[in-house]
């Protein structure tokens, strides 16, 4: 997944966004990712072309910041499609 930063000026008002448009997947989505609290985040989750009775979801996210200060890895909360209780994050390690 590529995250790139939101150009949107008025969205920069409330701090930085990260947007990834996954248009190419299964079920196409748009995440855009609002900061919380240091390495914790929000993502907004919209699938586009999807036949369900939801298209948005909320989910918790989180940054793990390496020894050198750069994003080690990325984690993003498994919501059941059914509602309840998370699944806890899924962990993806960046690869330079």
């Amino acid at each position: 997944m590529t995250l790139r930063v939101s150009s949107d000026a008025t969205e920069q008002k409330t701090g930085p966004i990260l947007v990834a448009s996954r248009r190419d997947f299964t079920w196409p989505m748009r995440i855009e990712m609002h900061h919380v609290s240091s390495e914790y985040w929000v993502a907004h989750i919209q699938w586009h072309d999807v036949k369900a009775s939801f298209t948005r979801q909320i989910a918790a996210t989180q940054f793990k910041i390496g020894p050198d200060g750069s994003v080690a890895s990325f984690g993003i909360e498994a919501l059941p499609v059914s509602g309840g209780l998370t699944e806890g994050l899924i962990w993806f390690t960046k690869i330079t």
